[in-house]
């Protein structure tokens, strides 16, 4: 028999265990998990935020090709100074959907930093979400606080097979997700 005083005590359990129950994409069990193919595609970006203090934001595009590697260029502005730079790097996926990344602006850059660091090399944590659809991320370089979003650019011919049906084009075939067609070719 439940008292007065043992009340609480269950309904604070049942409360925890419902806080506790993990949640993963699509509905799926920590046996599904994510993979490196689960990050495939152009992504474009945006972060802000602020290094050692001084404001920061950038905007960009990246490709991960689904095997832990990833490519892109970003427009980035450190206190006032814009400056555009191509990189490269290298991923891994976790099977809860988090990561790292390890980048590198591209040999010959005339930036002079990049990702908050003089030596043009950078890391961040990112998580996956909506089936690969969206990637959060943190850059993890000390003295730095920026956070940004990539989200998966589902249209467009841009040479590279990132449309995820590995028929060797980039968007030229409709695909229906979540009840919306995606990938036809624009009419002018």
């Amino acid at each position: 028999m439940m008292t007065p005083r043992t009340l609480p005590t269950v309904g604070f359990t049942l409360l925890a265990s419902v806080f506790s129950l993990p949640s993963y994409p699509n509905g799926g069990s920590h046996d599904e998990g994510c993979k490196k193919s689960d990050f495939k595609g152009s992504y474009g970006l945006r972060g802000s935020g602020t290094i050692l203090g001084g404001s920061y934001a950038e905007l960009g595009r990246e490709t991960a090709d689904g095997k832990g590697r990833l490519r892109g260029r970003a427009t980035q502005s450190f206190e006032g100074v814009i400056e555009t730079v191509n990189f490269s790097g290298t991923y891994v996926v976790n099977s809860d959907c988090t990561g790292t990344a390890t980048l590198a602006a591209d040999a010959g850059t005339t930036a002079t930093t990049f990702m908050g660091s003089v030596a043009l090399t950078g890391t961040h944590a990112f998580v996956i979400m909506d089936g690969g659809e969206q990637v959060d991320y943190m850059f993890t370089v000390s003295g730095t606080v920026v956070t940004g979003s990539g989200h998966k650019i589902t249209s467009g011919d841009d040479g590279q097979d990132d449309d995820d049906d590995d028929d060797g084009h980039d968007g030229q075939h409709s695909r229906e997700r979540n009840g919306r067609i995606y990938g036809q070719p624009r009419r002018y």
